[in-house]
């Protein structure tokens, strides 16, 4: 599920409200399982921001990039 997830997310198919899922792993006992997941959160949060200086966006469309704005997700 967290490859799928990752995957969909690199790529734009889902929205950014998604990279909050990844806040889960976390709570999972697993020390592989938890370096995957910081993995799969660091290449997005790195992904997007890229995206952000490529090209010029507008303030509105920021909301969708900026990965600071999945933490009321998370924090839901």
């Amino acid at each position: 599920f967290v490859k799928k997830l990752n995957k969909a997310l690199y790529l734009f198919k889902l929205p950014l409200q998604f990279l909050a899922v990844f806040a889960l792993g976390g709570l999972n006992e697993r020390k592989e399982f938890k370096a995957n997941i910081k993995n799969y959160l660091e290449y997005n949060i790195e992904k997007r921001r890229q995206k952000l200086r490529e090209k010029a966006v507008t303030q509105a469309d920021k909301l969708s990039y900026l990965p600071e704005y999945t933490l009321p997700y998370a924090i839901h």
